[in-house]
């Protein structure tokens, strides 16, 4: 069996998607790092989201390793996005918007979120209210009430 390093060696190895099986490849060896239930590995597999570029294009790609990156248990899950989460908007801010229209759209996820709102920075969240006041606007009455423990809790 593979060691962690060795999986994010090789992960890094085929992450130009457009070359040969390098796409499969990739979300194989993403699934063998996520089976490993390590959450140091969370924020190196968020590392490889993008709303374009090679990952942009291969969109699929995305959509499965945000699937896969949900086999976590759900509170170390919650709290590695928002810890996360000014990096994940600076590479992907549609991504995530994604997943966390995801986590809202759960009664158990929605309170892990909110439980744990504290661990991203205040500017990020604001952040990702704004996209997801456009993006997700099914989402509208959460995020104000989102917003409101923002400010008067934060």
């Amino acid at each position: 069996m593979s060691t962690l390093h060795d999986l994010y060696k090789n992960l890094e190895q085929h992450k130009e998607l457009s070359v040969g099986d390098n796409s499969n490849k990739f979300l194989d060896i993403a699934e063998q790092i996520v089976l490993q239930k390590d959450p140091s590995s969370i924020p190196i597999l968020l590392k490889y989201f993008s709303d374009d570029g090679e990952f942009g294009d291969y969109s699929w790609v995305c959509e499965s390793l945000m699937i896969d990156l949900e086999h976590y248990d759900s509170t170390i899950h919650v709290k590695a996005l928002l810890e996360n989460l000014p990096t994940l908007i600076s590479n992907a801010p549609l991504w995530a918007n994604d997943m966390f229209s995801r986590i809202l759209n759960g009664e158990t996820y929605k309170q892990i979120f909110i439980d744990n709102m504290h661990l991203a920075p205040k500017a990020a969240l604001s952040t990702l209210f704004d996209i997801m006041e456009k993006e997700s606007q099914h989402h509208q009455e959460l995020i104000k009430e989102l917003r409101d423990r923002l400010a008067n809790h934060g």
